[in-house]
């Protein structure tokens, strides 16, 4: 029984053949999974750069008609997520937050300022990327992209 260590050890050495480890390999994947403290303004800056990145691809003119729905969903990497364009004159059941993004778009349109895209956290581990929708150079709606955290997080690099 003494024995028992330093004979699974022998095995263990014996299993291992001759091929060679790629240690270079292995220590890539250690450094991905090694837990890392980032910033919140690392993850708002992604997020707003990932949401940007998205409604580029999106058509204000279609996405208007059908305001309210859903207009483009993405699967990545086992997450699904969406895209939402609300009208400023629409009515819509939305959050408190988002409701509140929502009247500050009509606000702006209303006062003919500017508006800048931001970020909400939404409960559930959600960030919300929401940017203005123009259309001719006028303020007239919003899109909503509801973003898992996790998604934001892993898709930031070193």
């Amino acid at each position: 029984m003494k024995n028992t260590p330093f004979l699974f050890a022998l095995l263990i050495l014996a299993s291992c053949g001759n091929g060679k480890v790629d240690t270079s390999k292995l220590q890539e994947e250690m450094k991905a999974r090694e837990i890392r403290v980032i910033p919140e303004a690392t993850i708002v800056e992604k997020a707003l750069s990932l949401g940007d990145s998205l409604v580029k691809v999106l058509n204000a003119t279609e996405a208007m008609a059908k305001a309210g729905e859903a207009v483009k969903t993405w699967e990545v990497a086992e997450v699904s997520f969406s895209a939402t364009a609300y009208a400023l004159n629409g009515s819509y059941q939305l959050t408190e937050k988002l409701a509140g993004v929502l009247a500050a778009y009509q606000y702006n349109a209303e006062n003919n300022l500017s508006a800048d895209p931001n970020t909400q956290d939404l409960p559930g581990d959600i960030i919300a990327y929401n940017a203005p929708i123009l259309l001719e150079g006028q303020l007239v709606g919003m899109w909503s992209l509801k973003l898992p955290r996790k998604y934001v997080i892993l898709s930031i690099q070193n």
